[in-house]
Parts: C-alpha cells; structure tokens; sequence
C-alpha cells in the first residue's frame, strides 16, 4: 500500500490570484485523506464539510479533469478553442442559450437561497483549482486528454460560476425536447395524412409508472383521431427544413432515458427493501460516471455518501448515504414549448404584445487544425434574446424556412437555486427524500428512493400550466405566437399533479421513461386531467420490467441476485409483439393467394424458422437469432413508414429509433384505428418481406441463412468514444442488448452496408442496493471504466469486463471495509 503526500508549497500561492487565492490559503483547514480501494474508487475523509469539498474537487480532477474540461467548455460554449470546427455547433447552441448567463444567475440564486451550499460549491472549485495550478506549473503530469498526441493544451482555472453553469447546461440537455417539437410539426405538415393514421403519442404498452393506487383517473378509451388531411405540398418549404433539422439535432447532447424501480420490504428475502437504477445517457454528453464515496460524518462534518458523481458537477449524484438509496430516470416532464412568431422589425408579436428583441453579438474562436489551443479564426455570431420569454432559434443554425421565427422558451431561462444531487446526499429518511424532491424544481427526473422501512417514487420538477390543452393546443408541437392563450402564465402544476408515490398497496414501483399517469393511451391529449408530457418512451422496458417485478413478488422472498438478472435482462418485449405475426404470416403462405410471391424460398423459410422458432428471443452476443432481428425489425420499420414519409424517415430514425419502430410495429399490428393508411399491402406482406430481405441481406453478409455462421456480437457494438471527455476517441465492444430491452442500446446505428451496428447510448452505470440489518444501505455496482482517465489501464480492463458481462462489485462503504480493501492512501494536507 501506497502513500503520498501532496502538499500546496510556494508554488500555489504564486499560481493563485485575487480572492479565490485569499480563501485557498484555509482550504483545506486539515488534513485530507483518501483512500484508493482496490477497483481505484477514491474514499475521501475530512474533518468536516468545507474541507471534504475541496478534496472531492481535487480527487476529481486529479482522476477525471479532461472529462470535466470539456464537459465546462460545453456550458461555456468555447469547445472549438480545443476542437476547432469539430465543435463549433455545440458552441453555438451553449451561447444561443446563454448557458454562461444563467449559470450566473443561479449561482446568485443559490447564495441568497442557501449560502451553506454554495460555500461548499465553492469550496470544490478550489479544489480543483488547487489541482489545475499544479497540472499548469508542472509539478503534476499531463492527464489524459491534455497531452500533445491527443488534444494538445493545458486545463484552465475554475471560476466560482463555472459549476452552475456546467449545471445549467446539463439541465437544458436532459429538459429539452425542442428538436421533437419541430420534427413533428414538420413532418406533419408534410405527411399529414401518415401521421394522423399512426397517433405517434400512443405507447406501445400500457405500462404506467405511478400505481394505479395513486394514478388519477384518464380516459382509457380508444378514441377515432380528429383527421385533418393535409396536402403534401401545403407547406413545401418543410422539406427543406428536414437536413437542418437533423444537424441540429446532432449537435444537441442526448440525455437518452433511463430504468429504476424498487420492491418493498414485505415481498424480499431481508424483509427490507431492493432497489435498482441504471442511467441510460450518450457517452458525448456527461461521459462516463465517476464513482466517489465522500466522508465527514465520522468527524465535524455532515455527509457519509457513496455512489457516482458526474464529472464536472460536485457531490454524488446516485449511490446512498448511511440511511437512503436512491436512484433516478429522466421524468420527460414536458418543460420547453417553441412558438412561430412574427416578426416587425426589431420587435417580435408575442401574443397581442409587441416586445424589442435584445440583441447579442457573442465571438467564438476556432482552432486551426495545427495551431495552439484558443487561437485561431474569430466566428462572431448574433442572437435574440424575447426579455420576459425566451431566445430566437438563430437561422444560420437552424434555417427553417416558412416555419421561422421560433421563440423557445424553457424555466431555465431564469435564475434558480441550482439543487443538484445535493439536495438527497444528507437525506435521512423518506420524509427527508420527498422534501428534497420537492425543493429540486429544477430537476426533470424521476426519484425512486428508500429508507430500510419503505419505498418512495416522487418527481418535483416545475412544468408549466397548459390548461389550453383541453382544448386542442399541442405543446408538443409548434405553437402559435399570435394566440395569447399558448402562452405560459407563470402558473406550474401543482405538487399533487406530479408523479409520486410509496406504493403502499402495490409495494413495487417501475420507471423507465415511460408515462408515469397513462394520458397517453388513447393516443391523445385533450381529454385528461392535465398535461404534463407527452413525449415518453414506448413502454417496452417498462412492460418487461413491471412483468418480472409482478412474478417477483408474487413468488414473494425477493433476493438481491433477482435484481441484478433484471439489471441484466435482454429479453425483446418487441420480438414478442412481431414474431407470432411473423409465423402467422408464414403459415397462411400455403392458403393465401395474395402471398405466392413468398413461397418455395428456402432462405426465407429459414428465417422465419429461426426467428419464429428457434430464437429465446434474447438480444444477447453469441445469438445468431438477436443479428436476424435487429435487421429484420429494421426492414419491417422501412416497409411500414418510409414510403409514407420518405423524405422524414431517417431523420425520425436518427431522433429516436425506437419512437419510430414502435409506431411501425403497432401500425402493422393493427393497434391504430387507421393504421392500415400505412401498411400497404396488409401485415402479412409487411412482415414477409421484411424477413425476405433480411434473408437476402444474410446471404450477401455471410454467404448463408446458416445460424452457425453468424451472431450479434459479429456486428453489433457499443462505442465508448467520448466516455473520458468529449473528443477523444476510446473503443467499442461487442455488448448484449437492443433498442427494447431492460440492458439496453439505444439508438443503434444501422445500414445494410455497414460494418458494424452502432450504440453509444447505454446504461452508463448500474447500481442494486439493499439494507443490512442495522438498516445501513449496501450498493453492488458495475460501471465501464476505471475511476482514473486510464482507458488502458487495469481498473478499466476489470471495469469493461464486469460492465459488458453485468456483474458486480460491493462498493465499500464502511470505514472498516473501506482499509481493508485499500491499495493507496494520499494525504492532501494544508
């Protein structure tokens, strides 16, 4: 075991200027211990909170600081300093919004509304500052990602800002559905007849998050769609919106979605509660998690809490204290509406108000592709600002035209105390979780939390009022500016119309993305309640999971390893949907005449024998039957959908690929009341000729239909580029799971042509937690890189293999487990 002593020396207090300098001559008041455990997880100990931040800050950036740079630049919009073109639209966006500004805002917002917190926020930049000066004076090597063969240029200092505006950034990201909105008023407008046949709201599985003990009551009926047709050339001007769009689109950071559930103590093993998350994001968004444990509890200090910070943001984000577990999804609460507004001179029409639009003229430099960091070429670009309202959509990055101008408005426009995780690091009981929830308005997730004597579900995030829903106005699509009523009053729901509850008749609850009240099951909006989303996850992952968690406690004695196996579970609630169809198809072949053209073809017989038959229906590596149906569902999407809306149809699918194939397979199911407008030729043809061309594109890839001569993992991968900072390229491996399943790949790159099918957008973390039998949390995780920017290293190679093959890790947690697994020891002193 290992010991080092990093002390601050004359050479910080040259590095360091102004106030910052002033309060980093305290900080840290004492010594600072941190113990590597023998995975390389960092356990920091501090004799109290003010301290304990400051090392957090410092582990962090020792370990992660690439990651953190560049998750800053993001916010800050100043990534082409490093990346030159390569990150230009990303720079774009964050200066559009204005990320920098109401970072700011929010930092003055928190010290007003809770000076303690932002203390120890700022206490965390000095720390990492503290590790930047050493890196910059050289008394401490290049990390990852700084040195001269990979982006070549050396990290900056921290301002007392920046983590707010880190935090604003990220928030914006996982709020925003603007892209969808303007997608699907596009692609309404184009292919109005299409669209209203398929009722895209309508999830595929009538799998709702809050217990039905505690959902409101919805109509459930199904209802004829108000059909409008529309002409295709209504508004032509559309098509040439769609290839913008999707560049857009592109340069937006995805926050993909996410699972979590728990089941209470009454139907487990202990007799205490299990609970289960796993995060699903884009590896270029967040990157990947860093596990931390933070300890001052045992001294002066408050906090004994362990799990997985997101680089760049302080304290733990998802992990358990000495009393609470918790975990969270995306709530898809609906928090950002576009209006078409029009324009007179340098005022805007916003309802019957005329407002001057508050211009800025923002100047980003890009790299040459040789030269050095923050030199380069001067882009200067202008924006608009609708005080009181929102920001223009710029034209020369999103150039819609006929649709323009667009106001896009979002709470976050505004100052708010910036919440975070914090708010649950020092929970002690359910009643301590749901406050916090409810004080985090700011945060767009689902909570699932528990204490040893119960379980809790609870969203707290502000949505704004529409009461004009419930008659006929679609937030989920383009509103119009010049109709006052569109227009939020200020008024968000009320804290009993956002999802919550303990489940106490159930004793489980499920999220994953899905609608957590069922107002999207019949396919419309207008007759619920209230609105509070509409663009939610089909259900799949839900439905598999709820499915299990039913048998689970129904069998009752639920173990922990019961949970890690649904964690682990590449079961296709998808293929159970297409494939009796499938064989169906296959049989009438013999009977129906309309079919002759799909008999005496062996190649197909053998695909239908291997889908239909053959196959566990598990999208798993060695499976020859996951390669068939991950094409096959593919063709069956482009036979149902593409030549209704062609020139759409790959900007649907690079949205979210399993949006579109849920609308293709309820359509060729018959689950819309009009879905036969998109299914030509009937279902039967559909689903041979999808399978037909998967034959003849497995003879052309592997020379056979033959399973023995293929599998998944042959082409089928998840990329890990990003996942240590964005633009820096890592590996891919071949990993189980599909676009529906609970161990999921999202978003999977597919052509016919393509050497390998591609998903970057994956579960970034799993945790399965339990209680002792003091009613102490315990976690076993799994995560797929090392805690240090090591991506050759041997903490990543045991990560990787543990993460692809979904086992798990105790993450130690007490003080005693903790030395007796530890490797190294640093002292970060005074």
């Amino acid at each position: 075991m290992r010991r080092w002593l990093v002390g601050l020396g004359s050479l910080w207090l040259l590095a360091c200027g102004g106030d910052d300098a002033t309060e980093a001559k305290r900080l840290p008041k004492s010594a600072i211990e941190v113990r590597i455990d023998e995975r390389g997880v960092p356990h920091v100990y501090a004799e109290d909170d003010t301290d304990l931040f400051f090392g957090a800050g410092y582990q962090m950036a020792s370990d992660r600081l690439y990651q953190m740079e560049m998750l800053r630049r993001f916010a800050l919009g100043r990534l082409s300093e490093v990346l030159g073109d390569e990150g230009l639209e990303r720079d774009q966006l964050a200066r559009a919004f204005h990320f920098a500004r109401w970072g700011l805002a929010d930092r003055e917002a928190t010290r007003k509304a809770d000076p303690e917190r932002a203390r120890l926020i700022d206490a965390w930049v000095q720390g990492i500052n503290r590790r930047v000066d050493e890196v910059r004076a050289g008394s401490q090597p290049l990390p990852f990602g700084f040195g001269p063969s990979e982006r070549d240029f050396l990290p900056e200092r921290w301002r007392p800002e920046d983590p707010y505006v880190v935090l604003k950034g990220a928030g914006f990201a996982l709020d925003r559905t603007i892209e969808f909105e303007i997608a699907l008023t596009v692609v309404t407008n184009l292919y109005g007849a299409a669209m209203d046949a398929v009722q895209p709201l309508r999830p595929a599985k009538d799998v709702f998050a809050v217990p039905a003990e505690d959902r409101p009551s919805a109509q459930a009926s199904w209802l004829e769609p108000d059909v409008q047709p529309r002409s295709g050339d209504e508004l032509p001007s559309a098509r040439a919106s769609l290839g913008a769009l999707a560049r857009f689109a592109r340069a937006l950071p995805r926050a993909s979605g996410s699972n979590n559930w728990a089941i209470d103590g009454r139907f487990t093993d202990t007799g205490r509660p299990l609970i289960a998350g796993d995060p699903h994001l884009g590896f270029d968004f967040f990157g990947a998690p860093y596990p931390l444990h933070l300890s001052s509890a045992h001294a002066r200090g408050s906090y004994d809490v362990a799990g997985f910070a997101y680089p760049g943001t302080p304290g733990i984000a998802l992990g358990h204290n000495r009393r609470v577990l918790w975990t969270a999804t995306s709530a898809f609460g609906d928090v950002t509406d576009v209006w078409r507004v029009e324009r007179d001179g340098l005022d805007v029409v916003v309802g019957a108000q005329r407002v001057a639009i508050a211009e800025r003229e923002e100047s980003v430099t890009v790299r040459d592709g040789g030269g050095p960091a923050g030199q380069g070429r001067s882009e200067t670009f202008y924006y608009e600002d609708v005080p009181g309202y929102g920001v223009l959509l710029p034209s020369e990055l999103l150039p819609l035209p006929g649709l323009g101008p667009l106001l896009v408005s979002w709470p976050g426009f505004a100052g708010r105390p910036a919440r975070w995780f914090l708010e649950l690091n020092r929970a002690e009981d359910l009643d301590d979780v749901e406050a916090a929830v409810d004080r985090m308005r700011e945060m767009n997730y689902s909570f699932v939390a528990a204490d040893a004597s119960g379980i809790t579900y609870r969203v707290g995030v502000d949505v704004p009022s529409r009461p004009g829903v419930a008659s006929g106005q679609k937030p989920w699509m383009i509103l119009d500016g010049s109709d006052a009523s569109t227009l939020w009053s200020g008024d968000m729901l009320a804290r009993s119309e956002l999802p919550r509850s303990r489940a106490p008749v159930a004793g489980y609850v499920v999220t994953a993305n899905n609608d957590p009240f069922g107002f999207t099951q019949n396919g419309r909006m207008d007759d619920d309640p209230w609105y509070y989303g509409a663009l939610f996850a089909p259900g799949y992952r839900a439905a598999r999971i709820e499915s299990r968690v039913v048998e689970l406690t129904g069998a009752g004695n639920v173990a922990r390893a019961a949970m890690e196996a649904l964690q682990r579970d590449v079961h296709s609630t998808l293929a159970d949907d297409l494939l009796p169809l499938l064989a169906a198809a296959h049989q009438a072949i013999a009977t129906d005449a309309a079919l002759a053209e799909f008999q005496d073809l062996p190649d197909l017989d053998a695909v239908v024998t291997l889908l239909a038959q053959d196959w566990d229906r598990a999208m798993s590596r060695p499976s020859p039957g996951a390669l068939a149906f991950l094409v096959f569902q593919r063709f069956l999407t482009e036979e149902v959908l593409k030549d209704d809306i062609p020139l759409a149809y790959e900007l649907a699918i690079d949205l979210q690929a399993v949006f579109v194939i849920k609308i293709a397979a309820m359509a060729v199911r018959g689950q819309y009341p009009n879905g036969d407008v998109v299914v030509q030729g009937g279902p039967h043809v559909v689903a041979l000729t999808a399978a037909k061309r998967t034959a003849e594109w497995l003879v052309a890839r592997f020379g056979s239909t033959d399973p023995s001569g293929y599998s998944y993992q042959d082409l089928k991968v998840t990329d890990f580029d990003h996942a240590l900072g964005f633009g820096v390229p890592l590996f891919s491996r071949a990993t189980d799971g599909g676009e529906d399943t609970v161990n999921v790949s999202q978003n999977i790159s597919f052509s016919p042509e393509a050497s390998r099918f591609a998903s970057s957008y994956v579960s970034v973390e799993r945790t399965v937690g339990s209680f002792d039998a003091s009613g102490t949390p315990e976690a076993w995780v799994n995560f797929p890189l090392g805690p240090g920017a090591d991506p050759a290293g041997p903490d990543t190679t045991t990560a990787l293999e543990e993460y692809v093959d979904v086992t798990y890790w105790k993450l130690p947690f007490e003080r005693a487990d903790v030395e007796a697994r530890t490797r190294e020891v640093r002292t970060l002193g005074p």
